[in-house]
């Protein structure tokens, strides 16, 4: 990402001695990032926002961090340090992505909010690039684990190669023991360099260069002879080992029956428009309160790896449980209705700690449940203006994926 943002020249750094220092600050930030999930959240929130606060406690740490690689950074970087920033966050965020758990996180933290930061010009391309990305390999993902393979229970046959009688080679042997039997064989000359240079009537200086001559003869035949064996023995684990990868991509027979079983789950799930953790049908719920309940339901259902038809499912659902009545909502209502159905949806939204730090949605929704703050607040917790208009199906979509980052921070 560094070298994206230096390509663009949204990065003013001439000196490959810089550069490099930025790389090292980014390769320390990832070292801190891998200890903590929750983290990652609040840095990538930081990362897409060009407009966070210069003085941000997250901001000033990686500022830190960069200074103690690069001394002259404040200098160098006086008319736009927040990009700097930014960008070595991106950095460290994208050696995070062949980790299990960081990729989703960095999805569910920026999918949806996203849409609502004032990126521009190249720099917004370079991110847009980096998130959908990501979301295609997620998805791509959750098409494989999703997918109902044909049950086969013909074995697979493989195709080994046999491990022949490789003997050792006698011509080749001979040749070493005859030069380690004397100066010269048969023929009159050594057939290697360095042959025995006394005759076995010299008995004491012979048996000294005998052995070493000979157990070299006997070695090189008999490690040829293993090489060859080993070769096919290694070529046939190959064949068995994409084997075992094959079957393992298709998945095990248990894993069909748990995907089986979910989808079961799903349509029964949306046919019933039953709320397990309200105990009540969800048309029977305020309906502009319904959405965050259905999404709280939904993530308790769905695993964090899915294909992105799961998301389109919970929007049809949710249209079907209104009737097809949705429209749109402004923030401040939308967070209005919420805290006049508070003692009902205290029961339901899971207390945690977690994002507590989070400038997201459903944080924001923690925190006025439990009147630690005011809808007021909204833009100075989340950066999205309270009158904001947002589609009631995509909001409903929105806090599914909140409470998704959720679940993945819960996870070890």
């Amino acid at each position: 990402m560094l070298q994206k943002y230096l390509n663009a020249n949204l990065l003013n750094v001439t000196d490959d001695d810089d550069h490099k220092k930025l790389l090292k600050s980014s390769e320390e930030l990832t070292k801190k990032l891998l200890k903590s999930k929750a983290k990652v959240a609040l840095f990538t929130l930081i990362a897409i926002d060009p407009d966070i606060d210069p003085e941000d406690p997250t901001v000033l740490e990686v500022k830190t961090l960069i200074i103690k690689h690069w001394t002259t950074f404040s200098t160098n970087a006086k008319d736009t340090p927040l990009v700097f920033i930014r960008a070595v966050i991106f950095e460290s965020l994208s050696n995070l992505l062949d980790k299990d758990g960081f990729t989703e996180t960095i999805w569910y933290a920026s999918r949806n909010i996203i849409k609502y930061r004032k990126l521009i010009g190249k720099e917004k391309e370079i991110i847009f690039e980096f998130l959908t990305n990501i979301g295609k390999s997620i998805n791509q993902k959750g098409i494989q684990s999703w997918a109902i393979e044909p049950t086969n229970n013909s074995a697979q046959q493989l195709e080994l190669k046999t491990v022949e009688k490789y003997l050792l080679r006698e011509e080749t042997l001979t040749k070493y023991l005859e030069d380690a039997a004397g100066p010269q064989g048969k023929s009159g000359a050594a057939n290697f360099d360095s042959p025995n240079p006394y005759w076995s009537s010299q008995q004491t200086h012979w048996s000294y260069e005998f052995a070493p001559r000979a157990s070299k003869g006997i070695k090189f035949n008999v490690d040829a002879s293993l090489k060859a064996i080993a070769n096919t023995v290694n070529e046939n684990n190959e064949v068995i080992q994409k084997a075992i990868n094959s079957n393992s991509l298709t998945g095990s027979e248990d894993e069909k029956q748990r995907i089986l079983a979910l989808r079961s789950q799903l349509l029964w799930w949306k046919e019933a428009g039953y709320s397990d953790s309200t105990d009540k049908a969800y048309d029977e719920i305020n309906s502009r309160t319904m959405g965050l309940v259905l999404a709280c339901d939904y993530a308790e259902i769905i695993p964090t790896i899915y294909p992105k038809s799961v998301d389109y499912f919970l929007t049809h659902t949710y249209k079907n449980i209104l009737k097809n009545k949705s429209g749109e909502v402004n923030l401040k209502e939308f967070f209005d209705n919420i805290k006049n159905s508070e003692d009902q949806l205290n029961n339901v939204i899971p207390d945690t700690d977690l994002i507590d730090e989070l400038p997201n949605l459903l944080n924001f929704v923690f925190k006025l449940l439990r009147n630690q703050i005011d809808i007021s607040q909204v833009m100075e917790l989340t950066g999205i203006p309270e009158d904001t208009e947002v589609k009631e199906d995509e909001l409903v979509v929105w806090l599914f994926h909140d409470f998704l980052l959720l679940k993945v921070l819960r996870q070890n």
